[in-house]
Order: C-alpha cells, then sequence, then structure tokens
C-alpha cells in the first residue's frame, strides 16, 4: 500500500504531500492542478481511498454518475475502479486522503454488510456522501497534529485514523442502504437542476446571492428552486452554502494570517460576531480555539474515544430501526 508523493509529476496534475505512514494506513495532504476542462483520462486509484476535499470543487464521472464533489462531501475510492473528472469551477482542489489495508477495509466494511467479504476488491458501497461538520473536524484536527507534532505518537495517529475511516464508512452504507430502498422515479431535470446549483454555489459561494438571482441564473422558479434542492440533498440552498464557507474558512484559519473579521467579511458573513455563532453552531468551538489549539497526543485519544462512543450509539439507533 503506497501512494505517491515528492516533488510534483510534471506529467500529472496531482501533487501528494505524506504526513503519515504505516503497515496499516497512509495519511496525505493533495493538491489537484487540473484545468477546468473535461479529464479524457481514464484514472484510477492505486489503493483504497477515503478522501476529504477541503476547498474547490470538481465533477466525479464514475459507472455513468456524475456527482460534483465539493467540501461537504466525503469521497470513496475502490482500488483500480475507474473514473474521470473536470473542473467545471476554478482550476485546481486540494484536501486530505486516508489509504487503509484493505483486509483492514474489509474488516470494517462487514461489520455493516457481510457480503463485502465476498467481494474484498470494492468495499465502499458508494463513491461519495454528506459528511458531518464533527467528522470534519476531527480529521483537520488529525491533520494538524501530523503536520506540527514532527515525530507524531504513532498508536495514536494510527487509532485516530482508524476510527475516523470506520465513520465516514458507516455513513457509506447508510446512504448505500437509502439508495437501495424501492423509491417513486426521481425527475432527471431535477436532479441536473440541483446539480447545476451546486456548481454555481461552489463557484459563488462568498457571494450575497439572493434565491431569486440564483433561481434566475438557473432559468428556474425560485419556488421548485429551493424545494427541489431540498428534497436531494437533505439541506436548505442557505445551510449549503454556509457551509461552504465554514470549510473554506476551516481550511482558511491554519492557511491563512488574516484576522477572524477579515476572514468572515471575506468569505462573505456580515460581521465577525456572525461568522463566529456560525463557525460554533457548526462545529462545537469558536474559530479562534481552532487556529490557537496545538493538537496533542492526549487530543488524540479523546477524539477516539468520542468516535468510539459515536460508534456504540449508532450500533444501538440501527439494531432499533432494522
Amino acid at each position: 500500500m503506497s501512494l505517491p508523493s515528492g516533488p510534483p509529476d510534471p506529467t500529472s496534475n496531482l501533487q501528494i504531500e505524506r504526513l503519515f505512514a504505516s503497515e496499516l494506513l497512509e495519511v496525505s495532504n493533495y493538491r489537484c492542478r487540473a484545468g477546468p476542462h473535461s479529464e479524457k483520462r481514464v484514472q484510477r486509484q492505486p489503493v483504497h481511498l477515503v478522501a476529504f476535499p477541503h476547498c474547490g470543487a470538481f465533477e466525479l464521472v464514475q459507472g455513468g454518475r456524475r456527482s460534483l464533489i465539493d467540501p461537504n462531501r466525503v469521497l470513496f475510492h475502490n482500488a483500480e475502479a475507474e473514473y474521470t473528472t473536470r473542473h467545471p469551477v476554478g482550476w485546481c482542489d486540494s484536501g486530505s486522503a486516508i489509504a487503509v489495508r484493505g483486509e483492514v477495509l474489509v474488516e470494517m466494511a462487514s461489520r455493516h454488510d457481510p457480503r463485502v467479504a465476498d467481494h474484498p476488491g470494492r468495499p465502499f458501497a458508494v463513491a461519495h456522501v454528506a459528511i458531518s461538520s464533527r467528522a470534519l473536524l476531527r480529521e483537520r484536527l488529525l491533520l494538524r497534529h501530523l503536520a506540527e507534532a514532527g515525530a507524531p505518537n504513532a498508536l495514536a495517529a494510527e487509532e485516530t485514523a482508524l476510527h475516523l475511516v470506520d465513520e465516514v464508512v458507516a455513513l457509506a452504507y447508510r446512504a448505500g442502504e437509502a439508495e437501495a430502498l424501492p423509491v417513486r422515479h426521481e425527475s432527471e431535470r431535477r436532479k441536473a437542476l440541483v446539480a447545476a446549483a451546486q456548481v454555481l454555489l461552489a463557484a459563488r459561494f462568498k457571494e450575497p446571492l439572493s434565491l431569486a438571482e440564483i433561481a434566475v441564473a438557473l432559468h428556474a422558479s425560485p419556488f421548485h428552486l429551493c424545494r427541489s434542492f431540498r428534497r436531494e440533498t437533505g439541506l436548505t440552498i442557505h445551510r449549503y452554502r454556509t457551509r461552504l464557507r465554514l470549510r473554506e474558512a476551516l481550511h482558511l484559519l491554519w492557511s491563512s494570517g488574516a484576522d477572524l473579521t477579515t476572514l468572515a467579511l471575506d468569505l462573505g458573513f456580515d460581521t465577525h460576531s456572525h461568522f463566529t455563532a456560525a463557525f460554533r453552531r457548526e462545529f462545537g468551538v469558536p474559530p479562534r480555539a481552532v487556529r490557537e489549539v496545538k493538537v496533542t497526543t492526549a487530543d488524540l485519544r479523546r477524539i477516539v474515544r468520542e468516535l468510539e462512543a459515536d460508534a456504540a450509539r449508532f450500533a444501538v439507533v440501527s439494531s432499533v430501526t432494522r
């Protein structure tokens, strides 16, 4: 199990920086430098991979399905599965990725579907799923620890990464079960409208666009647009845009030296206090605390305990609802 890293390959659009590697897993940052046009070349990940987009967006084409991947999603790659991408928004995207050894992933996935053991080459049930803000914050804290610790505690890092992957794999199987339920035929035009809205929001999430302005840009009625968007994504358009702003804020808190007021206004929030309140509601902590935090081994162990507790609660709920 190994991902390429080091200086960018001039023939590749992808640059990977390895942060941590062990016999069980690897954690890396990635940056895609692809242009806005369709990628004609079929791509394959060499290993099973969970990717956490941080900024930017791209369209994933896999199995005949097109999906916009932005920082509100977590992406799953089964090893050697074919896909293509294009960048309808901007010129690049970046994020992190966790690659876990195949038999460990199969063990994780088998807890949700024992049939995974019959096709160990495809442990992931879906290509992507919405990620919770809490899981996203844990992922960023793990990355910060690996980047700043110098010599990170390998055991704590492995446990935190494995529990994080287990949490999002559970989300993937829940999404897969929902897709398998018998539903009425979904309108392809409605899906296309929502996809177009997501592309527009990914490109212009910092702007104070009104519902009417978005609807005009998409040649749709405001009511039909907001109703369709919520039905397809489970979120209002306003909530979806706010999450894009807050995920960008989480990225910039550690990569930008801008003060919080400047950061808030640049991201489209009315005031510093508006930004702080929205950030606290989303992640449970204020932005200043996230910017100043130093993630210790003890913090990683606390995150592991929280992930284990969440997994136990999920198991209880699943057993009741089956």
